[in-house]
């Protein structure tokens, strides 16, 4: 339960300061916050979306 609450408590905010995109084909993330932050975002937002951003990036 706190893990969930953490989750959600935590996510709107970082999503508002994240930025992603692609410089000469690789894919750019920055990701501010502390280190459990970003592995919290990583987690949750990044790593289960990477293969539709690497089919985006390959178009």
């Amino acid at each position: 339960m706190r893990c969930k609450a953490t989750v959600r408590r935590s996510l709107p905010p970082s999503v508002s300061r994240a930025t992603a995109g692609h410089y000469k084909g690789p894919l750019v993330i920055s990701s501010p916050g502390s280190e459990g932050a970003v592995n919290l975002r990583m987690e949750k937002l990044i790593l289960p979306e990477v293969g539709h951003l690497v089919q985006q990036l390959s178009k």
